[in-house]
This record gives structure tokens, sequence and C-alpha cells, in this order.
């Protein structure tokens, strides 16, 4: 291996050749048939691991992890410990070389939580849709709190909390009184009580271990104009929905769904990515896990758009509509909005946050949310190895070297058996999982790579759309509300929290909903998360990437942003809403109902 490889061996490739899995899981353990395993993976017993969860690489489990759906754990090297609650759609990937992937016993990683290239101590947690950023050290009963972003090689004292994009530290001498505030639950009890139940349910229903958990068969639900170079690797798992076009010796992850794309060649296209939009992606771009590009608004409002060459997205980040000149840098959950135009070898620190219709400069640095930009643009090799540790051109080029070499795939479930019990009347897509009792009203459409799961009551002209994940004991979800990829809309504190979601509600890309209540015509935007207990009132409107802590009730009306949130306008008007939601000045049910269904409603003035 040449010294720049040494240098720059980053990331979360999985290691390579590694053909068919090599599992040793305990006979108590649970692991859904839906779930990918593919490495070495060890997994201790009466471990649970959820629907979707994505394991990739050498990766040892311990007893008693809770490891909820949507997950993805992706590392040369991870070691998890005991007594650990991954909550859903978190991300757990390697970073720089010689940073490490670690998770001590009593652990709590939060939905859409992102842990980059770092170690977490015993006791600690990380909140939900928070990074921990390369080489991040977490103590032991540390916390980092809801939507907190910590910087490269931070280190957290034991029973610190970390708050804020950038994070800092509030209080060095955490206790569980202030954990319950952030939480609404004293992690450590929680998991306690997870655990009985989980133990006693697997010994009341043993699973049946498997030899190999390759997914659900994504090829089956193929359609349209699909080419792909004979040199490119399309995970099994993957759906393709034409027209789309793939280039040479690019590389398409698990549970991928891409629709109306052209990817270049030397693309490395990681687990849970989903690309719904007309987008041309150049060459030589990593696009990290669990990322969503979307499309233009109604109209084509913002098109042509395009990622050019050497673009490095990473994990868990929002591309929505915005044009991405060549060599750009995200870091991990990195939101762009609606018209957003990133420049030419532009740097996005983790956890920037950039509304609709913002341009950043090229070789500008911009970092929180919501974003601030550098007045002086320039970025030297010396700067870029300072501020992320390594120059992602260079990386970008070695890496190629590896897509060139091939993967074997286990052959996938062509079907699972499943059962869905509740009264269907609208439009499943091939590809979506309904299991439970789950109803569906006239008019609503749920979309490929969508898994609902439990009681959940869905109403009429709804949009259940690409691989969002809906898991309930007791959910209505209201008529003509939209809820859109990679949502995640999940129960909470059993016996305190009452999910519900009204009508002509917004739900927009990788949102995480826990045990949250939206009245009519609420608006949770890109990338938000909403803990236990979050109460949005009647046409509240919470903004990109904000995070409420438990039991938050935001007002009618009202505007807010912020890790964590914080009411910044109260009383709005409409436009003043359609404005910083959407960009342009007509309110949201204007798209999600026609005019003969909107004299049914008493619709906000």
């Amino acid at each position: 291996m040449n010294r720049l490889r040494s240098l720059l061996l980053l990331c979360s490739a999985v290691p390579l050749g590694l053909g068919a899995a090599t599992l040793q899981i305990d006979p108590k353990a649970d692991i859904h048939p839906t779930a990918v395993l593919m490495g070495n993976i060890r997994i201790g017993a009466y471990t649970r691991i959820g629907p979707k969860v994505v394991i990739q690489g050498d990766v040892t489990i311990g007893d008693h992890v809770n490891i909820l759906g949507n997950v993805v754990i992706s590392a040369q090297h991870a070691t998890i410990g005991s007594h650990v609650h991954i909550d859903y759609g978190a991300k757990i990937v390697d970073g720089r070389p010689g940073d490490p992937v670690a998770i001590q016993d009593g652990c709590w990683v939060g939905g859409n939580a992102t842990l980059r290239g770092s170690r977490m101590e015993a006791g600690s947690a990380l909140g939900n849709g928070a990074v921990a950023d390369f080489n991040t050290h977490i103590g032991a009963g540390a916390v980092v709190a809801h939507g907190a972003v910590t910087r490269p090689d931070t280190v957290i004292p034991p029973d610190g909390l970390a708050e804020g994009n950038p994070s800092s530290i509030t209080n060095p001498a955490l206790t569980n009184a202030g954990r319950q505030t952030v939480f609404g639950v004293i992690p450590s009890q929680s998991i306690a009580e997870e655990d009985a139940r989980i133990a006693k349910e697997i010994d009341a229903h043993p699973s049946q271990i498997r030899k190999t958990y390759p997914g659900i068969d994504g090829k089956q639900f193929w359609k349209g104009s699909v080419t792909v170079d004979p040199t490119a690797q399309i995970h099994p798992t993957a759906i393709l929905m034409g027209p789309v076009k793939i280039g040479a010796h690019t590389r398409v992850g698990p549970n991928v769904i891409i629709a109306g794309a052209t990817i270049g060649s030397y693309c490395d296209i990681r687990a849970g990515v989903n690309i719904r939009s007309s987008v041309h992606i150049g060459d030589h771009c990593y696009i990290g896990e669990r990322i969503h590009i979307g499309a233009s608004r109604d109209g084509g409002f913002d098109d042509p758009l395009w990622i050019k060459d050497y673009v490095y997205l990473g994990v868990g980040s929002v591309d929505h509509a915005s044009r991405i000149d060549e060599g750009v840098y995200y870091g991990a959950n990195t939101l762009t909005d609606y018209g957003s135009y990133i420049e030419r070898g532009a740097l996005l620190k983790s956890g920037t946050v950039v509304w609709h219709d913002i341009r950043i400069r090229p070789e500008a640095v911009a970092e929180g949310n919501p974003e601030l930009m550098e007045t002086n643009a320039g970025i030297t090799r010396d700067r870029l190895l300072k501020s992320i540790g390594f120059v992602p051109r260079e990386w970008l080029d070695e890496h190629a070297r590896d897509l060139e070499r091939p993967e074997s795939y286990d052959e996938p479930l062509s079907t699972w058996e499943h059962t869905n019990r509740g009264i269907v009347k609208g439009a499943v897509q091939p590809g979506a999982i309904l299991v439970g009792n789950v109803s569906v009203g006239e008019g609503t459409k749920i979309y490929p790579g969508a898994y609902i799961e439990g009681n959940v009551n869905i109403g009429r002209e709804d949009a259940i759309v690409v691989d969002t994940m809906i898991v309930s004991q007791d959910l209505t979800i209201g008529d003509h509300t939209h809820i859109y990829d990679k949502a995640i809309i999940v129960d909470g504190r059993t016996g305190i929290d009452h999910p519900h979601i009204g009508i002509f509600c917004w739900i927009n890309h990788s949102a995480f909903l826990q045990g949250a209540w939206m009245d009519d015509f609420s608006n949770s935007n890109i990338g938000v998360s909403e803990a236990y207990g979050t109460r949005l009132e009647p046409e509240a409107l919470v903004l990109n990437g904000s995070a409420t802590y438990a039991g938050q009730k935001l007002p009618a009306k009202s505007i807010s942003y912020g890790d964590p949130v914080q009411v910044r306008i109260f009383n709005s008007t409409m436009r003043e809403r359609m404005v910083f939601f959407y960009g342009r000045d007509f309110p949201t049910w204007e798209r999600q109902a026609s005019p003969e269904e909107l004299k049914r409603y008493t619709l906000p003035k």
C-alpha cells in the first residue's frame, strides 16, 4: 500500500472481497428477515436487529442490543458492547485512518444520529439527529444532545453535556435529572426495561437463525429503461426505476433506490441511499449512507440539477434540489434545500443547514444551522487536512481502485411471508411493505421502499413516499398529508406519548418523529428530529435540521429552528410560513388537494 493510500484510506468503505457473509449469531438473537448482513459479523444473545437494517464489515455486537429499523452499521472494524440501544435510522460508520468505531456497554444512540469514526464510553448517549464526527470521544455517562454536532477530535468529558451546532460543553456534571430533560427518559433505566421486555419476547418466541441475511430482492421491482455498465456492481436489494443510467465501475449498495438519475463512473452509492430526481451525477462521486437526493419544486422550478465530478456527500446528508459543482464536500448530516447552489470546491462542515435559494461561493467554508459562510474563500490542502483530516479528491482517486474489485453477494429473498390485516383502498406500489394492521384510505399512494408496521390508520389522498418507515401500535394519519423520502415516524414512551399526524400536514425528507403530535396544517421540514412528546400546534413550522427536546410544545402559527429548537416567530402569517418553508408564495395544501377536495375542509386564512 503506497504512502498516499495509507494516509487517505478513509471511510465507510466495506472491506474488499467480502463475498458471502461469515456470521456468528447466538441462537437467542432475533434478526428481522429484511436485514442485510455482509461480512464477518458476530451477534450476541438477546440482541434484536430490526427491519431493513444493514450491517457491513467486521462488526462485533454484544448481548441485549436493540438495533431498530433502517440502522446502518458499516465499518472495517467496529465493536458494540452489551445493553446498547440504537434507534431508527442511526448510522455508525468508519472515519479517517486510525479513528476508532467503538460503543461500550449501556450506551444510547438516538434516531437519525451519526457516529463517524468515533467512540462512546460506557453509559454515554448520542441524541436524535446528532453527529459525533471523526474521532470524537464521548466520555462515560456523557451526552451529546439532540441535534448537537461535534467537530473532529472533540473530547466530551465524563458526565458532560454537549449542545449546539457546533457543540460546546454546557454542563460539565450532568445528572439523571438533566438526562431526563433532554431525552424524556433516563437512558440507562429505559435500556434496562427494554432489555427485559425483549428477552422475554425472544424466550417466548425463539427465532429461526438462518445461514445468511441477504435482504429482499430489489431486481423484481426494477422497471422502465435501466442501463447499467457491465463493470458496475448493483447490490441485489437495490431498486432501479428508469430512466436510469449507471456508468463504469460504479457501485450501488444495499437498499438503494434510484429513479430517473444518470450516474457517472467510479461512483460509490452507499447503503440506504435514495436518488429520486432527474439529476446528472458526475464521475468519482461518493454518496454516503442514508442520503436523500431529491427533485425540483413543482414544475421543474429548480431544474436542471447536477452533482459534478469529485463530490463527496457525507453520511446522512440531504441534497434537496440543489446544484453542486465539482469538488464540493458535505460533512455528515449536511442539508441543502431547494434552489441552493454549492459552487466549486466549497466545504460544508458536518451538520451544516443551507436554506432554500442560498448560494455558497467557490471554496468557501460553511457551518451551523442556519449556515454561516466565511467571507474569505479559498481552501488550501493544508486547511483541508486541518479541517477534516483528509483531501477528498485524492481519496476519491484512490478509492476508484477499490471500486474496480468485484464483490459477490448472497442470493436475496424473493418473497417474505408477512400479513397485513388492514383495509387497503389506496395504491401500494411494488417494493413497499405493510405488516400488521395497516389501513390505507382511498387515493393514498404508498411508494417503493416504504415500510409500515403495527396498528396504523392512514387517511385519504395521502402520500407515503420512498423509503419512509412508520412503526406504531396506535397511529392515525389524517387526510391529504404528505410524508416524504426517508422520513421515520415511530412510537414514544409507553402510556405517555400519543403520536398523531393531522390533516394537511407535511413531513419532509429524513425527518424523525418519535412519539410526536402534529396538529392540522403543521409542517416538519427536512431532517428535523422531534423527541418524545413533542407537539406542533396547528400551522406550526419547524425548519430544516432542527431538533426538539422531550415534551417541547411549538405554538400555533410559530416558526422555529435551531439545535436545540427555539421559537423565532410567533403568530406568523401564511405568507411568512410558506416563504420560509418552500421559497414560493403559496400554501402547501394547494399541492395536496384538488379544488373540489378543498371544499370539504375549513382552511386557515
